[in-house]
């Protein structure tokens, strides 16, 4: 995570920047909003750069998670002790994520609104397919280890499309770079 000293530290730098371009462009009278603008609008960014990056890292670590629980539920252990392992067992950001599930459900929380709260946290639609699948499952009954191994076999396959995604793109943008530098 981005240091809150170094965002004020880049946040003051580019009101500085702001400011000084909007004395040269418009004049003195406006260089204060325009450095303030221009400090707002590099804050968000680098905000919004940290956001994508942790969902990154956490959409990576869906189909581990996934694993884990699978092989929980098939040893037989409840869906919270199987949450708890999670917590346990993967690395950040998923081990925080899971920890507040599995203390909000400690607290007295449905499972289904805990998983609910972990998919609105992390703005991923893989989470809320797991949500509404286990509350769903709850509802109805029936094999839970089968339904979760086809959720996960959804999530993987789903994560490995947008690695190649990522690297096809990629290499697109590679080469229209040196396409368009060649000349």
């Amino acid at each position: 995570r981005i240091a809150w000293p170094l965002v004020v530290a880049a946040g003051v730098a580019a009101a500085a920047g702001g400011s000084y371009l909007g004395t040269k462009l418009v004049g003195a009278a406006a260089a204060p909003a325009i450095g303030l603008f221009a400090a707002l609008l590099f804050a968000r960014m680098l905000f919004r750069m940290e956001r994508s990056r942790y969902q990154n890292m956490l959409f990576r670590q869906v189909p581990d998670a996934m694993g884990l629980i699978l092989r929980a539920i098939r040893a037989g252990l409840p869906m919270g002790e199987a949450l708890a392992n999670v917590a346990r067992e993967l690395p950040s950001p998923s081990r925080e994520e899971f920890a507040q599930v599995v203390g909000n459900i400690g607290i007295g929380q449905s499972l289904d609104t805990a998983l609910l709260g972990l998919a609105d946290r992390s703005g991923l639609t893989e989470y809320y397919f797991f949500a509404v699948t286990v509350g769903l499952q709850a509802q109805t009954g029936g094999n839970l280890g089968e339904t979760i191994d086809n959720l996960a076999d959804m999530v993987r396959k789903r994560v490995a499309m947008v690695g190649r995604v990522k690297a096809l793109t990629g290499e697109a943008r590679a080469s229209a770079v040196i396409l368009t530098s060649l000349p």
